[in-house]
Order: structure tokens, then C-alpha cells, then sequence
């Protein structure tokens, strides 16, 4: 057989999606030193006696994503996956491959998607801070989401800011660790005759749909006003949503720590 045959053999034999074990994740890893002009689709071909897919091919670029999916797993955990998935996958309920989806499961329970997740934030109570934009300013004082959901474990309530950003950044997290086609924008709306304003969230995509959906955490959160569902804002909204600014600067600096990590 022909070196152009035999590349085409391999091709045709490519895996789909199975797991493998990390030393089979190593090793294809390692052996990407031993292909010329190697590109993503180059085909690497599994070389060990004791798979059922020896001689079949992998991707350059699938063993390159199976490799940093392994090392993220075991920076966050400390210890390497049971296994590892030729294409990720997203089992059912989520298990978190991010800190923000682990310090959610911590603290919550484990979750299916989304609209499950922020029903768990409902009756935690809220803080309210009207410092909250003066915080965000200094240098020195920026948030800590991860932090937040230390302190949930102890039933703290949150203010508005501190509720937006740990279910945004969650899922944020689902877009970027499962691929998940969600969009997310926060929202800073006027409160009639207030000298403040409030903070709350618009997410679609997914099982939300191909519509906005308007999500209120602080209200929903809230164990003294009435019952607050996904879909209304609840809090400050008059005559519908009145935005005063969308994905405001201040509140990414606020938690600049938290979303640098999805620039």
C-alpha cells in the first residue's frame, strides 16, 4: 500500500468519539513529535496493541483539545480524569470541568443546565450595599466570585452584583469548557426615584431559545418580596426593562479577576 493509500486508510478509520484513558492521551500526545509538517487535520494513529483501535487515526487537533481538556482537570482537581473524551460531551447532570462550575456543585448540588442552575439561587436571601459602584472603582477592593460562593455555603446573602456575576460567569463557563451556544449580556437598569440603579442579567440560547430571556437573581434570591420568575425583571423595571447600560465596564472591573478569564 501506498503512502497516499495508507493516509486515506487512516482517514477512513477515524474515531468518531470514545474515551480514552490518559495514558492513551499521553501517548498520543507525545507521538505528535514523529509527524513532518504536522497540521490539525494531520492523522495520528493509535499505536498500542491493547485497543480496539489500533491502527485507527485521531486528529492533530482532537488530541491537542483531549491533552489541555486533561491538564485543565487535573489543575483543578489535583488528580488525572478516570477518562477522557475523543470529543467532549456533556453528561447529564453536569459534571463541572471549570472552578466556577465545581464551586457552583459545592455549594448547590449538582445541576442539569441553566434554567435548573438559577432555580438554586432562589430564597438565599439579599444584601443590599449601596456602595457596590464606589467598590468597583478602587483598584483594591474588587469583587471575588469565587469567594461568593464560599460564603453561600453559610447562607450569606448577596447583593444584586454579587448574584449577576456568579450565574454569569457560570455561564460563561458553559460556553467556553462544554461549547454550549448560550449569550449572555448584563444588564444596569434605572430605579425610578432612586439614587441607585440594579443589576440582572439576559441569557438565550440553548434550552432559553433564540429570544432574550430576562433573569432577576437578586429578586429571585429574595426571601421578602413576592415571587419573582425567570423571564421578569422584578426589581426597578417600570413600564418594562429601562437599560442604562449593557455589559457596563464598571462591573467587569468589579470582578475583574473573575472575567479576565474569558477575554
Amino acid at each position: 500500500m501506498t503512502i497516499k493509500n495508507l493516509g486515506k486508510a487512516i482517514r477512513d478509520k477515524e474515531i468518531d468519539n470514545v474515551q480514552l484513558s490518559p495514558i492513551m492521551v499521553e501517548k498520543l500526545y507525545k507521538s505528535r513529535h514523529y509527524h513532518p509538517n504536522l497540521t490539525n487535520r494531520t492523522m495520528i494513529r493509535i499505536p498500542w496493541e491493547a485497543s480496539n483501535y489500533k491502527g485507527w487515526g485521531i486528529s492533530y487537533a482532537d488530541v491537542r483539545n483531549m491533552n489541555t481538556r486533561m491538564n485543565d482537570f487535573i489543575n483543578i482537581y489535583g488528580k488525572k480524569p478516570n477518562f477522557v473524551w475523543v470529543i467532549p460531551e456533556t453528561p447529564s447532570p453536569i459534571k463541572p470541568s471549570g472552578e466556577y462550575l465545581k464551586a457552583f456543585e459545592n455549594t448547590f448540588g449538582q445541576f442539569t443546565d441553566v434554567k435548573s442552575a438559577i432555580e438554586k439561587f432562589r430564597g438565599m436571601g439579599y444584601s443590599f450595599y449601596t456602595e457596590a459602584y464606589e467598590i468597583a472603582n478602587k483598584i483594591n477592593s474588587i469583587g471575588n466570585v469565587l469567594a461568593c460562593y464560599e460564603r453561600a455555603k453559610n447562607n450569606t446573602a448577596h447583593n444584586c452584583c454579587d448574584y449577576t456575576a456568579m450565574l454569569v460567569l457560570l455561564i460563561l463557563e458553559q460556553i467556553h469548557y462544554y461549547g454550549k451556544e448560550y449569550e449572555v449580556k448584563v444588564l444596569q437598569i434605572f430605579c425610578s426615584g432612586k439614587d441607585y440603579s440594579h443589576l440582572l442579567f439576559k441569557v438565550k440560547g440553548h434550552e432559553f431559545g433564540n429570544d432574550w430571556v430576562i433573569i432577576d437573581p437578586a429578586a429571585m434570591a429574595s426571601n421578602k418580596s413576592g415571587y419573582c420568575p425567570q423571564g421578569k425583571a422584578c426589581w426597578c423595571a417600570i413600564n418594562g426593562v429601562n437599560v442604562k447600560e449593557s455589559d457596563p465596564k464598571w462591573f467587569k472591573n468589579m470582578y475583574f479577576n473573575d472575567f479576565k478569564k474569558f477575554i
